[in-house]
């Protein structure tokens, strides 16, 4: 029931954005959130196998960091 309503949210807020926001500011939002996708899945396994094995705190430590810049990015958004 939860997703049903999770996945009804996101469509009426994806119907929603295209009518809102300008096509330039929808290109550029998307084009930086799949670019900032495809580093964080390039880094991933170097973080999770390499780095994990080295150090775990500073492992755990980027990815915090990581939520926290993202987390600040959503807030001034």
């Amino acid at each position: 029931m939860a997703r049903c309503f999770i996945s009804g949210a996101f469509q009426a807020a994806y119907v929603y954005t295209p009518e809102y926001y300008p096509t330039v500011m929808r290109a550029v939002g998307l084009g930086t959130c799949s670019a900032m996708a495809r580093i964080g899945a390039i880094i991933t396994p170097f973080v999770a196998q390499v780095l994990l094995r080295v150090s775990p705190y500073l492992a755990i430590s980027i990815y915090g960091t990581v939520a926290f810049l993202a987390a600040i990015a959503c807030f001034l958004l």
